[in-house]
C-alpha cells in the first residue's frame, strides 16, 4: 500500500478541520513519525495544530450583546411611557400643570416625537442630546419634575448610561474574536501540513525501501476514507434536496 486516500479539503467544513488534524496527529504520533522520516512534515502539523482554537465556534452573541438587546427593548418601553404621558396631561389638562406643561411637551415632542420609528443608533443620539440639553436648563428640570416626569427621565438616563458601558465593552470583545483573514489562513496552513505530510509518506515508500509504510498508511486511509464518504453523503443530499425543491416549484407552476 503507497498512496494516501484524498480528501478535497476544500469540502471540509471549517469546524471539522480540527478534529481533522488532531486525528492524524494521533495515528502519526501512534506510529513514530521518526521511524518513517517524516519529522519535519510532522513538526509542520503540530505548529498548526496549535491553531486550532481561532476556528472553534464563534457566538456572535456575545454576554454583553445579549444584555444590550434587553436595555434597549427597556429604553423603548420608557421612551412610549414618556410619550404616552405626555400625551395623557395634554389630553387632562389641569390648570396647575398648564405653564409647565406647555415647555415640557414642545421639549418632549422635538426629541421623542417619532423617535419609537427610529433605528437604535438615532435613539442613543437624540436621548444624549435630551440629557445634554435639559443638565443645562433648570427651569425645564423644574417642569419636567412639576408635571411627574423626573423619574421616568431618571430611569432613562441610567438605562443610556448602562448601554453605553455594555456597548463599549461589546465592542471589546468582538475585536478580540479571529477575524475572517485569520481563519483563512489558519486553514490554508493546515491544508498545507496535511498535504506536506501525506506526499512525505508517499515519498517515502520509494526513499526508504527499507521500511514497512503500510500500517501508517493503512491506519490514515481508514479514516480519510471517512472524511470522503462524509463529504460525498453531503453533496449527494445537497443534490436530492435541490431536485425536490426544483420538483415542488415545477409542480406548483403547473398547478
Amino acid at each position: 500500500m503507497t498512496k494516501i486516500v484524498q480528501v478535497p479539503f476544500s469540502k471540509v467544513p471549517k469546524l471539522e478541520f480540527p478534529e481533522l488534524v488532531n486525528n492524524v496527529v494521533l495515528v502519526v504520533t501512534k506510529h513514530n513519525p521518526d521511524a518513517y522520516y517524516i519529522r519535519s512534515f510532522y513538526d509542520f502539523l503540530l505548529e498548526a495544530q496549535t491553531q486550532n482554537s481561532k476556528l472553534s465556534v464563534s457566538n456572535r452573541k456575545t454576554e454583553e450583546s445579549i444584555v444590550i438587546q434587553a436595555l434597549k427593548k427597556k429604553r423603548y418601553t420608557v421612551l412610549s411611557a414618556i410619550i404616552g404621558q405626555t400625551k395623557n396631561l395634554e389630553k387632562v389638562n389641569l390648570p396647575e400643570h398648564a405653564n409647565a406643561l406647555s415647555t415640557v411637551s414642545v421639549f418632549i415632542d422635538g426629541f421623542f416625537g417619532k423617535i419609537r420609528k427610529d433605528v437604535s443608533k438615532i435613539k442613543t443620539e437624540r436621548v444624549k442630546q435630551l440629557f445634554t440639553q435639559l443638565d443645562s436648563n433648570m427651569n425645564l428640570q423644574m417642569a419636567m419634575q412639576n408635571v411627574g416626569l423626573t423619574p421616568y427621565l431618571n430611569e432613562l438616563r441610567g438605562i443610556q448610561l448602562n448601554i453605553d458601558t455594555k456597548s463599549a465593552k461589546n465592542i471589546e470583545q468582538n475585536a478580540a474574536r479571529p477575524k475572517l483573514k485569520d481563519t483563512r489562513e489558519v486553514i490554508a496552513k493546515m491544508k498545507l501540513a496535511l498535504t506536506n505530510l501525506f506526499r512525505g509518506i508517499e515519498f517515502g515508500v520509494h526513499a526508504h525501501p527499507n521500511v514497512d509504510y503500510t500500517p501508517l498508511i493503512k491506519e490514515l486511509n481508514e479514516l480519510l476514507t471517512k472524511y470522503r464518504s462524509e463529504i460525498k453523503a453531503k453533496a449527494t443530499r445537497t443534490k436530492n434536496a435541490a431536485q425536490a425543491d426544483a420538483a415542488t416549484k415545477s409542480n406548483e407552476k403547473a398547478a
